[in-house]
């Protein structure tokens, strides 16, 4: 799942990633002009890989802790492999081999029993890599008898030997979706693009239902590009003679783009000759 352990505490070396530190290019790139050296992509198409860093001690691991310490299964197994087998195989068992009835206890002594495992293998300070080797001992076969799967949960990695190191931390899906930076009031809600205003939404009796109120600080500054055709021109040629300071409840024009591309911002134009329209100009107001 990792490409690299992490050895060096330093982040780059003469200017560059440093290989094997907290910025090594295989873990993915932020240079656009670097790609990254396990995938071979691109800033933007590189999703970043992970990294880890080499435990000194092995340690329990923290969401296992209680599950390893009160599981009877697992206190069993500390002791020895063979114990837990023999339990399992005499557990559905009244009978021994030579026709004589065991003695059933009851529930009490069964918990007195846990309870007195619990205390032994609490007090008896037993180190992790010990611990660790009997959980590695742990055959395929006895996993699923304990409700795992080998292949994707053993009770050997409730001791961790290794910690994630990346880039950044992943985020979980809550934290993706809720909050001021999340993917519906950040990214969906949120769009930032050109010609566009936000205001406080509130009713108004003056106008009719299929009709929508723009504040006058809005349209005096928000612009609305019309291109310039024999049908309009009249319009917009009055729209430009206002200019960017219109008289009260009268609306102007911002600037003018030419034909050409050339763009013309009308509070520097001061003769009214330059104030000239053509069809195909676009004026926005």
């Amino acid at each position: 799942m990792y490409v690299v352990q992490i050895e060096h505490s330093e982040t780059t070396e003469r200017g560059k990633p440093k290989v094997a530190g907290l910025s090594d290019p295989r873990l993915g790139t932020i240079d656009r002009k670097m790609k990254c050296e396990n995938c071979t992509a691109n800033m933007a198409e590189c999703l970043g890989h992970f990294g880890h860093l080499e435990l000194a001690k092995p340690m329990f691991h923290i969401g296992f802790m209680k599950t390893a310490l009160h599981n009877e299964m697992f206190l069993l197994q500390l002791f020895e492999d063979s114990c837990r087998k023999i339990l399992h195989a005499s557990k559905k068992k009244t009978k021994c081999e030579g026709g004589d009835e065991i003695e059933v206890r009851g529930q009490d002594e069964k918990s007195q029993l846990r309870r007195a495992v619990v205390e032994v293998v609490l007090s008896s300070q037993r180190l992790l890599l010990k611990v660790l080797s009997v959980l590695q001992r742990i055959s395929d076969e006895d996993c699923q008898l304990l409700g795992l799967n080998p292949k994707y949960a053993r009770p050997d990695w409730m001791i961790l030997q290794a910690t994630q190191r990346s880039g950044r931390p992943i985020k979980s899906i809550c934290i993706r979706l809720k909050a001021k930076q999340g993917r519906i009031r950040g990214n969906l809600l949120g769009k930032r693009v050109d010609f566009s205003a936000r205001t406080v939404i509130t009713p108004d009796p003056t106008i009719n239902i299929d009709q929508l109120g723009v504040p006058w600080s809005i349209v005096l500054n928000l612009t609305y590009p019309e291109t310039v055709t024999p049908y309009n021109i009249e319009r917009l040629k009055d729209l430009v003679e206002y200019g960017p300071h219109p008289p009260p409840s009268k609306t102007g024009a911002k600037y003018i783009i030419r034909d050409e591309g050339q763009r013309l911002d009308l509070r520097y134009l001061k003769k009214s000759s330059d104030h000239h329209l053509e069809l195909g100009y676009k004026a926005f107001s």
